[in-house]
Parts: structure tokens; sequence; C-alpha cells
């Protein structure tokens, strides 16, 4: 079955739409080639920048911890709303992202906030436990993350193959995604795939319960049932 075109209602909206998806593209394939030629590799040297690798978003940017609001001075406002004139009311708190580039966040050592992006990216490289454990020691509930626990893995040993399966999970512009969104490729990664839910669609879920099925009637034949 063909998938609907999307419509657009001006050729400008088209063509925008049109230069995302090959953004998207070249950052996913700028990421495979570099893990495969081994030029995103960790250096081992404690004084070598740290690089995480995020095939599913590129070019992501995200906030992992918000500044300070400072409201205006109160006054009459519709709804009784007070509203806010700048950020970063808390110089020891100041608003702190972790931004990958062509899929690669890069975190040098002299800086500033190393240490708070180094938690965050290690709580999003694929382990449920230390994810849980990270948001927990903040006081917050793991669940009301909306990051995903896979959303990255430090370059290291195996992540060319990783960012390829993960790269298998985006659909492109020319392509739709050719590894289900269902499969918890991290789990491979930690070693404890046979602990991964079972996949719910597609050619391995009908494999997978056609075997069931088949033995469940072998049983039932040998019980004498059938």
């Amino acid at each position: 079955m063909n998938e609907p075109t999307p419509e657009f209602r001006s050729l400008q909206a088209a063509m925008d739409q049109k230069a995302t998806l090959d953004q998207g593209d070249r950052a996913v394939e700028t990421l495979r080639q570099a893990a495969k030629k081994g030029q995103v590799e960790r250096i081992l040297d404690e004084n070598a920048p740290r690089m995480f690798l995020s095939p599913t978003h590129p070019s992501g940017k995200f906030l992992i911890q918000a500044g300070k609001l400072v409201l205006a001075p109160f006054q009459t406002a519709v709804l009784g709303l007070q509203p806010a004139i700048s950020r970063n009311g808390d110089p020891d708190k100041p608003d702190v992202f972790v931004r990958f580039a062509s899929g690669v966040c890069t975190v040098a050592p002299d800086d500033e906030h190393a240490d708070i992006k180094i938690a965050w990216l290690e709580a999003h490289s694929g382990r449920p436990d230390v994810h849980r454990e990270y948001h927990e020691n903040k006081g917050e509930k793991p669940r009301d993350c909306s990051t995903p626990i896979g959303l990255c893995h430090e370059s290291g040993p195996g992540v060319d193959v990783w960012a390829e399966l993960k790269a298998g999970q985006v659909p492109t512009s020319r392509r739709p995604a050719v590894i289900s969104p269902e499969i918890d490729i991290d789990a491979f990664l930690r070693g404890d795939h046979l602990a991964a839910q079972p996949l719910k669609s597609g050619e391995g879920a009908r494999l997978a319960a056609a075997s069931e099925a088949s033995g469940n009637a072998a049983r039932e034949r040998a019980d004498g049932k059938r």
C-alpha cells in the first residue's frame, strides 16, 4: 500500500519540508561514515574530549538545566499573570544545553558545565537503571522525562554497529524505517536483549507467534487433545 502524499498549502512549505528531510539525511549519513571510519572514537586520554553519538536526533538541542526566571515587577495583568523579563537570574544555576551537530556531541574537559552535561548524556545512553537513578537523585520522576533513554551512546568499541542500527529505525525522505522502532537496540548493546519486550508487529513478531502456536499445537497433540 502506498503511503499518502503530504499536502502543502504553498510551494515554500513544500521546499522547507524537503530541506529539513535532506538535512536529516545528510546528518545521519555523516554520522554513519564517521563511526565506520573511526573518526569519532574517543582517544584514551583523560584530557581528551568525550563524544556522544545520536543517530536519531542528529541536530538535537536539549535544555538539561533550566536557569532561574527573573519576573517583572508586579503589575496588574490579564488573568493575573506576571511576565518574565529574563532568564538565568541565579548565576550559580544558568541554562545549560546539550547540542548534537551531525549526530555528535563533544564535551571538552575545560567546559565549565562538563560534569552536568556528562551526567545527563550518560543517563540517556540506554541504561534504564542509570536513567532512573539520575532523575531520582535530582528529585524528579523518571517517567516525566520526555527524552529517549537510548538517545545517545559514547564513542567507543561497537558504537558504529549501534549507530547503524539506530539509524535504521529513523525514516528518511528516501525510505521508511528499515528496522522496527519497537526493537530495543540498546538492550543488545547492554547484553540483556533476552529481557527486552517482545515485538508486537513485524516479521519477527509473526514468526514468534507462529512458533508459539506450533508449540502449543504439538503439546495438545501429545496430551491427546487433538
